[in-house]
């Protein structure tokens, strides 16, 4: 007739599920506090995880980061190596670390420092790669700077028609000389260059055999 006369239900320990989920939260409020952009994405590189850090570098917010491919996010050139032999390395060892060029949402170019590593289930079969991303553009732009500077100090200190040279007057030792120098001394650059004592030899005779 339609009345209650009993009820049958189910009970399940859900402790496990609820201590790991209340693990994942703090894990995810750590890494979203660090100062690091840090990335996890699935087995076929979409985005899952997007911290803070990466909102402010990249430009892209978490809600748009998530479920997108990373490449289409973020344009990579690496520097030193091709993107073939980096992907290889990668799956080889697990793990990649290396300096590369990012473009942001705006298309700003940033040099970054790279650390990637491989994520894998309990059977070692890879189920994601989570990526900690450093903006090193500032830093990067002053060595390339000073690699500048020292270059055009070189080409002017080797070129120069006056007799220059570098030296430790406390070891007396003769750190560098440009031609001009060794023309004017008489002595080859073997035979006066990071040899202490060196410094304060006069002009070469031509019979001198020391």
């Amino acid at each position: 007739n339609g009345e209650v006369e009993r009820i049958i239900g189910t009970v399940q320990d859900i402790t496990k599920q609820v201590q790991t989920n209340e693990q994942l939260k703090k894990q995810a409020t750590l890494l979203n506090n660090v100062s690091d952009a840090v990335i996890e994405t699935d087995a076929s590189y979409v985005v899952r995880f997007w911290n803070n850090a990466a909102e402010k570098m990249y430009g892209w917010t978490a809600e748009e980061a998530i479920g997108q491919p990373l490449s289409s996010l973020i344009p990579v050139t690496y520097l030193k190596e091709k993107r073939e032999e980096v992907a290889t390395k990668f799956l080889k060892d697990d793990i990649w670390n290396g300096e590369i060029i990012q473009k942001n949402k705006a298309g700003v170019e940033m040099y970054v420092l790279s650390s990637v590593t491989i994520l894998k289930d309990g059977h070692g079969e890879m189920t994601g790669s989570i990526g900690v991303n450093r903006d090193i553009s500032d830093r990067k732009q002053a060595e390339l700077s000073l690699q500048d500077s020292e270059e055009k100090f070189s080409k002017s200190f080797h070129k120069n028609p006056t007799a220059m040279m570098v030296a430790d007057f406390q070891t007396k030792t003769i750190l560098e000389t440009n031609k001009a120098y060794l023309d004017l001394v008489g002595y080859n650059l073997e035979e006066i260059v990071r040899i202490p004592g060196k410094l304060g030899h006069g002009i070469k005779a031509a019979n001198d055999t020391e």
